[in-house]
């Protein structure tokens, strides 16, 4: 496959509302809604100063990648944050859950981190065929699968673990949050860091419930 910009092609290609919000540019249709109060007082209570996540993508993102380094890495990362007492969220990719199998997952979970999928694969194309690399270039029915079977992968591991969703690129539609919806979870965390990249662009610190148009999801985006 051919390089591509990561900021190639921003607007969703399928669906009204969405796209990228990596890179600097706010999504198309996309706004906050219900922001937390100060210091991230979640719904359920629980408070957080600061959401650690790690992107765990192996040999399946945009890099060449070299998986059994990267396995190394995670444990090294997972010890020291066992060591220090801090929690973190390790997004992983479904296929790579499925091939590494249970004791890559373990040493998360061992950690006392949560692990949520990042999709079920990467770039959609090597699914699908084609050049269509984003969730937002894609229909409700290749949404779905990318949200149930990225659950999935990690389920089959330890049923009912999953609370939250992290798409790849922070690429999406209202058809991928359509599909976060129905699976009843409670989390997305798609977009944010522009404020990071390109001031005035993204959507501040605060988490906050996504605004698509007219519907508001009920997901926290953090």
């Amino acid at each position: 496959m051919k390089q591509r910009s990561l900021i190639e092609d921003a607007k969703p290609a399928r669906g009204r509302y969405g796209g990228f919000c990596f890179g600097g540019a706010t999504p198309e249709g996309a706004s906050a809604a219900d922001p937390l109060p100060p210091g991230a007082v979640f719904p359920n209570g629980a408070r957080a100063a600061l959401l650690l996540t790690f992107d765990v993508e192996g040999v399946y993102g945009n890099g060449a990648g070299d998986m059994q380094r990267e396995i190394a890495n995670y444990s090294r990362i997972c010890e020291r944050l066992a060591h220090h007492g801090i929690p973190a969220t390790f997004n992983v990719v479904g296929q790579m859950a499925e091939e590494q199998g249970p004791a890559f997952l373990e040493t998360m979970w061992a950690a006392d981190c949560e692990v949520a999928p990042h999709g079920y694969v990467h770039d959609m194309n090597k699914r699908y065929g084609g050049d269509a690399v984003y969730a937002g270039h894609y229909g409700p029915d290749e949404n779905r699968a990318q949200v149930r079977d990225g659950i999935a992968a990690i389920e089959a591991i330890r049923p009912g673990s999953v609370k939250g969703f992290r798409l790849p690129y922070g690429h999406f539609n209202e058809h991928s949050y359509d599909a976060i919806e129905e699976a009843g979870l409670l989390w997305t965390s798609n977009v944010g860091i522009d404020d990071f990249l390109v001031p005035g662009q993204g959507f501040g610190a605060a988490p906050f419930r996504m605004r698509l148009g007219g519907k508001v999801y009920p997901m926290v985006e953090i």
